[in-house]
């Protein structure tokens, strides 16, 4: 006869075996199901959110936007002006204007500054003489220049600080763009 094998243990095993595979393949169904469920509901939302983000960009591009009030609108013009101003001087021919005014060199008069309002079409210059008659010569100067026209003094001061008692003036004039100092020059 052949011998019996007994083994109680080893059966219980194979039960508990089957036991724990069985709770793991459930747990990991379960949680299967769960991450399945939970992903369909967060791209229900992602989908809500996409529709309601296109709506309102759909209604943003349709929306005008208010009329300006006046104060806004004056403000607007204001700044409108100011950046015409600048883009004005940005583009003023320097050279040509420097070229007008070292055509008109004098070792009694000394050029201080030159501010031109290219919108206007004038030009504002300061400048200091040793005395009243240099003052009056560069003046008269720049009037014959075929580039400035309406040329006047609108305002001079004796420097009393000074020992030598110069005049700072301030010359106005209106500037002729289209006439170059080669062209003054050839017209001389």
């Amino acid at each position: 006869m052949r011998p019996l094998s007994l083994d109680f243990i080893g059966r219980r095993r194979s039960r508990s075996r089957r036991l724990i595979i069985m709770s793991l393949l459930s747990g990991l169904s379960a949680l299967a199901v769960s991450l399945a469920l939970s992903y369909k509901q967060s791209a229900k939302e992602v989908n809500a959110l996409a529709d309601e983000l296109r709506k309102r960009d759909d209604t943003s591009r349709q929306v005008k936007p208010p009329p300006l009030t006046l104060q806004q609108l004056e403000v607007e013009q204001a700044s409108s002006k100011e950046a015409m101003a600048v883009v004005g001087k940005l583009s003023t021919p320097w050279d040509a204007l420097f070229r007008i005014f070292e055509s008109i060199v004098d070792e009694d008069t000394v050029l201080l500054a030159l501010d031109p309002q290219p919108v206007n079409g004038e030009i504002q210059v300061t400048a200091e003489s040793r005395n009243f008659p240099a003052m009056l010569a560069y003046v008269k100067r720049l009037r014959e220049s075929p580039s400035l026209r309406d040329v006047y003094v609108s305002s001079h001061e004796v420097q009393q600080q000074d020992p030598q008692h110069p005049v700072r003036f301030v010359i106005n004039a209106r500037w002729d763009t289209t006439v170059t100092a080669e062209n003054a020059s050839k017209r001389r």
